[in-house]
């Protein structure tokens, strides 16, 4: 996927779940943003999605981000550890995203430089014309939906677990409520 579409469909999506009401709309914009900086490797002539397109910066820096976050941050504030792991949900989906659309991705680099992506499908109408149903496409952007609407879930969870100091169980079970 091209970087603009990754920038653009992070936007619509966190406007879709709702993240605009509880955040600024440039908060917002800002981690669509972040979750752009794995393509730096496309212009910088790095080894092209292996240097950011792996699990190491995907999942390690939001999570270090979030301790850093943790440590620091009053009790009474949760902000910015959420902005951490809606950044960590952004990234998730841009590295699923471009893996669905048929690109290599090196996913352990530097460790190892084996690629990994996923299969292209399409499920036609009918073999008399081609009329997708299902495509590499849609079901692309289903996984991408599916993982960025994870940040609703992300940060009902640690309102439940920080700011009403309810066990991991009673968080997850409080989201649930909240959901359903």
């Amino acid at each position: 996927m091209d970087t603009l579409f990754h920038f653009v469909f992070s936007i619509i999506v966190g406007l879709a779940i709702g993240i605009h009401r509880k955040h600024k709309i440039s908060i917002l914009v800002m981690l669509a943003f972040l979750s752009i900086l794995v393509d730096v490797d496309h212009f910088l002539g790095l080894s092209s999605r292996g240097t950011f397109h792996n699990v190491f910066f995907v999942f390690f820096v939001p999570i270090l981000l979030f301790f850093v976050f943790y440590a620091y941050e009053e009790r009474k504030s949760i902000k910015y550890q959420t902005y951490s792991l809606i950044l960590l949900v952004m990234l998730t989906g841009h590295l699923v995203s471009d893996m669905l659309r048929g690109s290599a991705v090196k996913l352990f680099y530097p460790l190892s430089s084996v690629s990994y992506s996923f299969p292209q499908y399409t499920i036609l109408a009918t073999s008399d014309f081609f009329s997708p149903i299902v495509s590499g496409d849609g079901l692309m952007l289903l996984v991408y939906s599916l993982i960025l609407l994870s940040a609703v879930f992300v940060e009902d969870f640690i309102y439940h677990f920080e700011k009403k100091h309810e066990s991991v169980k009673k968080a997850l079970s409080g989201v649930r409520k909240d959901l359903f």
